[in-house]
């Protein structure tokens, strides 16, 4: 059952998805030897889609993205219910974690020394 958004939500969504899709490409862009190689076995040794989806939690997002990436890693980009973005990597054989970012809606500025007083939270701009 698919829950509805309102067109706010959903463009909200949208955004934070390309925000992670630019910070992620624009990384992968400026440093071409970190590229990522999960694994070169061949793809009847690896786990199914389904079963990588599950270990995912593919249902606690509100959209998921998934492709195979170049190295052979199984790849998720996902927006939260909470408007948060994720990025995973996972080696498609032994189903390991290799990477996993998740980003929050809620941006707050910390403290750079214990003598300054804490930052106030950002004030969030309606989009």
């Amino acid at each position: 059952m698919m829950s509805t958004l309102s067109p706010v939500a959903c463009h909200r969504q949208w955004l934070a998805l390309l925000a992670l899709l630019m910070v992620v490409f624009t990384a992968h862009a400026s440093a071409p030897k970190e590229a990522m190689v999960c694994t070169n076995e061949p793809r009847t040794a690896w786990v199914g889609e389904q079963k990588i989806r599950a270990m995912f939690n593919e249902g606690q997002y509100a959209k998921v993205f998934f492709k195979i990436s170049k190295g052979n890693c199984y790849e998720f980009y996902a927006i939260g219910k909470d408007n948060s973005t994720t990025e995973a990597y996972y080696e498609p054989v032994t189903m390991a974690t290799v990477r996993f970012n998740r980003l929050t809606s809620d941006v707050r500025m910390e403290s750079l020394t214990p003598t300054q007083p804490a930052a106030t939270p950002a004030v969030k701009r309606p989009l």
